[in-house]
């Protein structure tokens, strides 16, 4: 059982040689593209929440001419908007000089159909609210962006949740694979020392030499697996996915409140002004007469 363990240690030491680094670097550099993609998306997400509540803004300062309506016409006219400057307009126009890729990367991550499903939904849900009831914007608004396959998936395939719990861990694997690699190291190098002859100071200092060469490798691994730890962790903090889709849901929940207090409030104006028109003038009483 012993002979075993100490072939399988030594099979795996060999291998933590031979690819254990290429492994470690190979692992960092897809985590920084990983990274990137589902940054890129969140802040697609983000971008369009954006500009919806500053198109929102510029509804209430009378820069848009909107007919007065029911909340989900004018919700529809505001969003549709939101999407012809942000997307077709962008398409046609091409004014700066990244519009033409952000373009491309949009319709390659599929942002744009996110952004088309996530207005969809969002009017499947304004066209139940009524001016009567309490309206849970902060509810319709996580339900909207939890719901959109397009945003939630890499590709629509990859799940964004499976990629966000991947990139938590990876900076605890790699000191994992760092002290890992370190003992594996320690441990093909141990067995060495046994065949070492004190009298024979050449073959000595050979062994000597292989044993240190091994463990300054092995030490080199905890040292590449701490520091791909440390850089990993300090980009998760800073491109934080959680954080922009907070923002994200913050803001369209602060857009949809706005349209729909302004919807209130003009309905509410209109239907004073329907009673104040309904009623009748008074009629001035008419002077009595004395016999």
């Amino acid at each position: 059982m012993t002979h075993l363990i100490n072939e399988v240690c030594n099979a795996m030491a060999s291998f933590a040689n031979a690819y254990l680094f290429t492994f470690m670097f190979v692992g960092f550099f897809a985590a920084l593209l990983l990274k990137g993609v589902v940054h890129y998306m969140m802040r697609a997400q983000f971008n369009f929440a954006k500009e919806f509540e500053k198109r929102v803004h510029r509804y209430l300062d009378k820069e848009y001419q909107i007919e007065q309506g029911d909340y989900e016409k004018v919700l529809a006219t505001i969003m549709d908007k939101t999407w012809v400057d942000t997307y077709e307009l962008r398409w046609k126009n091409m004014r700066r000089k990244l519009d033409r890729v952000a373009s491309l990367t949009d319709r390659l991550f599929l942002i744009e159909d996110g952004a088309k499903r996530l207005i969809r939904d969002t009017l499947k849900e304004a066209k139940y609210a009524r001016l009567d009831q309490d309206v849970n914007h902060a509810g319709t608004a996580r339900f909207v962006l939890s719901i959109n396959p397009y945003f939630n998936n890499l590709f629509g395939v990859i799940p964004l949740r499976t990629a966000n719990n991947l990139l938590a861990i990876l900076p605890g694997l790699f000191i994992i694979g760092g002290i890992f690699g370190t003992f594996l190291g320690i441990t093909a190098g141990i067995p060495q020392l046994k065949g070492m002859d004190p009298t024979n100071a050449e073959v000595a200092k050979s062994t000597m030499g292989f044993f240190l060469d091994n463990m300054a490798f092995s030490l080199n691994t905890s040292v590449v697996g701490i520091l791909f730890s440390v850089c990993l962790t300090v980009i998760n903090s800073v491109f934080s996915s959680k954080q922009l889709h907070n923002e994200c849901v913050h803001k369209l929940v602060h857009g949809l409140e706005l349209v729909w207090r302004e919807t209130l409030h003009n309905q509410t104006n209109q239907s004073e002004a329907f009673t104040e028109q309904e009623d009748p003038e008074e009629v001035p009483p008419l002077p009595l007469k004395i016999a």
